[in-house]
C-alpha cells in the first residue's frame, strides 16, 4: 500500500498532486490494507454507519489488534 500512495505511476499522471487522487480500493479493502500494513495502531473516525468496519473485521479478524481508538458519530 505504501508503494501505491507514493508511486505516481499507480495514479493519474495528469494530476498536479498525486495525494488527492481517489483510491482504487473499496472502503473495506482500504481499511484492511491500512490496518494490516500500519506499524502501530490506527485511530478510526466513523461518520456514518459502521458496516465497512464490521465487514473488514469479519473478513480479517487479525486487524482488530491494529485498531487504536474508534471514534464514531451518530444520530
Amino acid at each position: 500500500i505504501n508503494t501505491y500512495f507514493t508511486n505516481p505511476a499507480c495514479l493519474n499522471q495528469s494530476a498536479s498532486n498525486i495525494f488527492i487522487q481517489p483510491t482504487p480500493f473499496d472502503a473495506v479493502e482500504l481499511i484492511k490494507l491500512t490496518l494490516t500494513y500500519s506499524p502501530k495502531p490506527v485511530d478510526i473516525l466513523v461518520l456514518g454507519t459502521m458496516t465497512n468496519i464490521a465487514a473488514a473485521i469479519t473478513q480479517d479478524r487479525s486487524i482488530v489488534a491494529k485498531i487504536g481508538t474508534l471514534y464514531f458519530s451518530g444520530v
